[in-house]
């Protein structure tokens, strides 16, 4: 009889461990998928929260060294030359003043006709001041002259209408000995650098290499570019390499 009463309640004992085990057991793997899940989810967290912040990182350098260039740049469009004025007295500025001296004055390309001919120079052909020009153009060369003195120059209307030639301004003043033979009168650049007189090796010395450099049979060009249409063209005879022509462009506003 106890027999069968011990047999019973070890029956009873096995079903409870069993029952209880199973559940201790579940409970234990729950809790260690729980707590995988809670870490692969914080390092996932962290690991979306920390990418942003590099690539934001990246972006803004980017953007600052673009600012920066577009700073520049725009700084770098946005220059203008200074206003144009006549001086007697021998130019002590730089060759990108754009300045010319004509028996002793100095001339700041672009000046206006109405400054050049208060000078003395005027139109050597009376028919060019009527001649018209379009906005924002320049004309071929014409010729101007101050007694026996003659340049020729490149008018230039930087206005908003067209205009006639007197209305404009001088964009380009050119100089060739030609026209200065059995004549007194000087022309010089900045520098003491004298038309006629000096040589490629004082323009170098001077101004240092040209940005560019033609080589012609009988002339050799030197060119000094600050950029499109603002440079100073010297021209030599190549056998002597001395001086015989300068070109003085600004369409700098």
């Amino acid at each position: 009889m106890w027999k069968s009463y011990l047999m019973v309640g070890m029956a009873a004992f096995l079903a409870f461990c069993a029952s209880g085990c199973s559940g201790l057991m579940q409970n234990d793997t729950e809790s260690e998928q729980d707590s995988l899940a809670e870490t692969v989810t914080q390092e996932v967290q962290q690991s979306s929260q920390a990418e942003p912040e590099e690539s934001t990182e990246e972006v803004s350098d980017e953007t600052s060294e673009t600012a920066a260039f577009a700073t520049e740049e725009s700084a770098s469009e946005t220059e203008t030359p200074e206003s144009s004025s006549v001086a007697s007295e021998i130019s002590s500025g730089t060759l990108f003043d754009f300045q010319i001296v004509l028996d002793g004055e100095t001339y700041a390309v672009p000046i206006s006709y109405a400054d050049f001919s208060a000078a003395g120079w005027t139109w050597k052909n009376s028919e060019d001041a009527a001649q018209e020009l379009e906005s924002n153009q320049y004309s071929l060369g014409v010729q101007l002259v101050k007694d026996d003195f003659q340049i020729t120059a490149q008018m230039l209307n930087l206005s908003d209408t067209t205009q006639p030639l007197s209305a404009c301004a001088l964009g380009t003043i050119i100089v060739d000995t030609y026209y200065l033979e059995d004549t007194s009168h000087t022309v010089s650049l900045p520098g003491d650098i004298v038309i006629g007189t000096a040589n490629m090796d004082a323009v170098t010395a001077t101004y240092g290499e040209p940005d560019d450099v033609y080589e012609g049979t009988s002339i050799t060009t030197y060119t000094y570019e600050q950029s499109l249409y603002q440079q100073v063209k010297l021209t030599f005879d190549t056998d002597t390499g001395v001086s015989t022509k300068v070109e003085v462009q600004n369409f700098g506003a």
